[in-house]
C-alpha cells in the first residue's frame, strides 16, 4: 500500500519551511513548481522509479522532495559513487534519471551511454534523463539509497514511508524539534544521516543551512555566527574535526547552538 509522505506533513511546516545555501534558498513553493513540471514532462503512471544523483546542492535536495511530492520513489546515489550508481539503475530497471546540469557535465560520457537526454524545461539545471527498456517492480512508496554495506557491492537499500515517517516522529519526541529551530547541516545530505536532517526539517518547517563544502571548518564557523542556527547535526567521523576547531573558538560565536545531534 502507498502512503506520501507529504500526506503526513502539517501545511503550517511546509509554509515556514527553507533550505539555504550560499545566499539562495529553496521553499517548499519551488518543490511544488518542479513536481508540477515532472508530472508534465514524464508519464508518472507507468513508472515506480526515478534515480537522481545527489551532490550537497540545493537542485539535489529540491530533485528529492519534488520526486517524493509526484509519488515516486528516488534511487538516491551519491556524487561520489555515479559510476557504480548508473549500473545499478540500470540493474533494476530503472528507466529515468533526474540531475543537475554540473552533475550531467562531470559524467556525461557514462550517462550518455544508458540514457538519451531530454531537458526538463527552458532556462535550468535540472534535466531528465530516460531510456526506454523495462520498469522496475517497486510497489511501495519510500526511498532506496545506493550502499556498500558490509559487502564492498554497491546494492540500494528500500526504506519505505511508513518507517521514514515512524523515524521523523521518534526523533521529534527525543529532540524537541519545531518551526522556530534553525540547524546546521554538519554531513553531506546524500547520505543517509544528512537525508533524515532535511526530512526532519520540511516536516516541522524548520529551517536548515547547507555548507559548500563539509570539510570547510572556516565556512561552517561563518554560516554558524552568521545565520545563528539552534542545532548542529555531524556523525562520529566529522565531530572531533569541528570540536577541536570551535574549542579555540571565543564561546560567544556559538552561543545560539542549544542542541548538537551526532547520528550515523
Amino acid at each position: 500500500m502507498k502512503e506520501n509522505f507529504f500526506s503526513h506533513v502539517p501545511e503550517s511546516s511546509l509554509k515556514s519551511f527553507g533550505i539555504f545555501r550560499n545566499n539562495k534558498k529553496v521553499t517548499y513553493v519551488d518543490i511544488e513548481k518542479l513536481a508540477d513540471l515532472l508530472s508534465k514532462k514524464i508519464r508518472i503512471n507507468e513508472i515506480n522509479v526515478i534515480g537522481i544523483i545527489s551532490s550537497n546542492t540545493l537542485e539535489s535536495a529540491m530533485n528529492y522532495f519534488a520526486i517524493k511530492k509526484i509519488g515516486l520513489v528516488p534511487v538516491i546515489i551519491p556524487i561520489d559513487d555515479v559510476v557504480d550508481g548508473i549500473d545499478y539503475l540500470k540493474e533494476i530497471g530503472c528507466t529515468k534519471f533526474l540531475c543537475s546540469k554540473i552533475e550531467l557535465q562531470a559524467f556525461n560520457i557514462k550517462i550518455k551511454n544508458y540514457f538519451k537526454i531530454v531537458n526538463v524545461y527552458e532556462n535550468t539545471d535540472l534535466f531528465l534523463i530516460n531510456d526506454k527498456e523495462h520498469l522496475s517492480d517497486i510497489k511501495m512508496e519510500g526511498d532506496i539509497i545506493l550502499t556498500s554495506g558490509t559487502s564492498g557491492k554497491k546494492k540500494g537499500v528500500f526504506i519505505s514511508n511508513r518507517s521514514i515517517i515512524s523515524s521523523v516522529n521518534y526523533i521529534s519526541s527525543i529532540m524537541d524539534i519545531n518551526c522556530t529551530y534553525k540547524e546546521f547541516l554538519g554531513v553531506p545530505f546524500f547520505h543517509s544521516f544528512g537525508l533524515a536532517r532535511l526530512r526532519m526539517s520540511i516536516f516541522h518547517g524548520s529551517k536548515i543551512y547547507i555548507p559548500q563544502n563539509n570539510t570547510d571548518l572556516a565556512e561552517a564557523l561563518h554560516l554558524i555566527k552568521s545565520y545563528k542556527p539552534n542545532i548542529a547535526s555531524f556523525v562520529p567521523a566529522s565531530i572531533e574535526m569541528f570540536h577541536k576547531f570551535f574549542s579555540k573558538k571565543i564561546k560567544s560565536e556559538l552561543s545560539s547552538l542549544e542542541k548538537i545531534e551526532l547520528g550515523s
